[in-house]
C-alpha cells in the first residue's frame, strides 16, 4: 500500500481500500425446455407413463392374488373340517365293527372315499390357482 502522508502521532495513512466489487449476478437460468431435448424428454414420459401402468397392474394382480389366496385358503378350512367329521364317523364306525370282515369294510370304504375327496379337492385347488394366475396375466380382475 501506498503511504499517503503522515499522521501527527508519527504514523502513516494509508490509501483507502477500494470498494468491494458488487457481488456477480448470477447468470439467467435458461428456460428448461431449451436444456432437454424434446425426443428425451417424450422418452422420459413415456417410461413414466409405462411404470406407472406398471404399478397399477401390480397392484390389481396382488388383488387378484390376494382375493384368490383368500378364497383358497376358506376352501381348504373347509375340507379340512369336512375331513375331521368324517374321521370321527370313521372311528365310530369302526367301534361298532363285530367282527375283522367289517373292520376290513369300513377301513376300504373309508380309504377309497378319502382318496377320491384329496384327489377332487386338489384338482379343485390346481384349477383355482391356474385361473388366478390367467386373469392376472390377462389383466381379468373379476373376482374368482
Amino acid at each position: 500500500m501506498a503511504e499517503t502522508g503522515t499522521r501527527k502521532n508519527g504514523g502513516t495513512k494509508t490509501a483507502a481500500k477500494p470498494a468491494a466489487k458488487a457481488a456477480a449476478a448470477p447468470a439467467a437460468v435458461a428456460d428448461t425446455d431449451t436444456l432437454i431435448d424434446p425426443e428425451l424428454a417424450h422418452t422420459v414420459e413415456d417410461m413414466a407413463h409405462t411404470v406407472d401402468e406398471m404399478a397399477q397392474t401390480a397392484v390389481a394382480a396382488g388383488e387378484t392374488m390376494a382375493s384368490s389366496g383368500i378364497g383358497l385358503y376358506r376352501d381348504g378350512l373347509h375340507f379340512m373340517a369336512d375331513r375331521v367329521m368324517q374321521d370321527i364317523a370313521f372311528h365310530e364306525k369302526l367301534l361298532d365293527c363285530k367282527n375283522p370282515t367289517e373292520v376290513y369294510e369300513v377301513q376300504a370304504a373309508y380309504l377309497q372315499s378319502t382318496a377320491q375327496q384329496y384327489s377332487t379337492h386338489c384338482q379343485r385347488m390346481v384349477t383355482a390357482m391356474m385361473d388366478a394366475v390367467t386373469k392376472v396375466g390377462t389383466g381379468d380382475q373379476r373376482s374368482i
